[in-house]
């Protein structure tokens, strides 16, 4: 609508133009390092802003372990979609929250909210138009949180994952370490039991070799001992 399209000019360029506000620093939490610059404080509401949806919002798609809803996020999202709302859906929105005491069914309240606000030239498909808007946006909000929650994970988790990965190869190299010691002593372990089994043998032949040169001498000692007696018994007085 041309009308709407002028509002979004005036606000700086509108909804879709600043869908990505906010939404790193409330859905990707950060360590407390740095500060980012927090959401403002959403303005009071409105008529339009406490006016009765028209429908039941969808519930959110399941996923296994989601965390539960969170209100700050939840004040950004209705904030920008008060302006892609504008000016069918917001009039129909405060229309609709004007009747609800006098016409307390849902139905026949919004039949006469699209009645009440058709003069002032929203018609049934302007609405129409707005709720795709607003769905549109947060599709497109949905995009974007996924790209900064992406991008953290890269930011954060991936120096980490990187460091993980470093771990695991030096644990490797450790086990790979020990298992090369082990089977080291292993080797040293045989080569242990052979030299102790061949120093048996050498100290054995030693020993054995030893023994035999100790007789022989006591042996030749004993000749020149019974020699030298001899002589001596034999040659005194010559």
């Amino acid at each position: 609508m041309s009308t709407k399209e002028s509002e979004k000019e005036e606000g700086g360029g509108g909804f879709l133009s600043r869908l990505g506000k906010g939404i790193k620093d409330l859905v990707v939490e950060d360590d407390g390092s740095d500060e980012g610059e927090k959401p403002k404080p959403v303005p009071k509401p409105t008529a339009a802003a406490t006016a009765q949806p028209m429908t039941a919002a969808p519930p959110a798609p399941y996923v296994s372990g989601a965390a539960a809803s969170d209100p700050a996020i939840r004040a950004i999202l209705e904030k920008d979609v008060q302006v892609a709302a504008a000016p069918a859906l917001t009039a129909l929105d405060a229309m609709c929250g004007n009747l609800a005491s006098v016409i307390p069914d849902e139905g026949q309240r919004i039949k006469a909210g699209l009645a009440a606000i058709k003069p002032q030239g929203h018609t049934f498909d302007a609405v129409v138009t707005d709720v795709d808007e607003c769905l549109q946006a947060l599709d497109k909000k949905s995009r974007e949180n996924e790209e900064a929650a992406q991008a953290a994970i890269r930011e954060k988790v991936g120096a980490r994952e990187a460091a993980l990965g470093e771990i695991d190869k030096s644990i490797a190299d450790k086990r790979a370490q020990i298992e090369q010691l082990q089977r080291d002593i292993t080797e040293l372990e045989g080569r242990k039991v052979q030299e102790t089994s061949a120093i048996a043998v050498d100290r054995q032949k030693i020993e054995s070799k030893n023994a035999s040169f100790n007789a022989t001498v006591a042996a030749y000692r004993a000749e020149l001992v019974e020699k030298k007696r001899k002589i001596t018994a034999y040659g005194k007085g010559n």
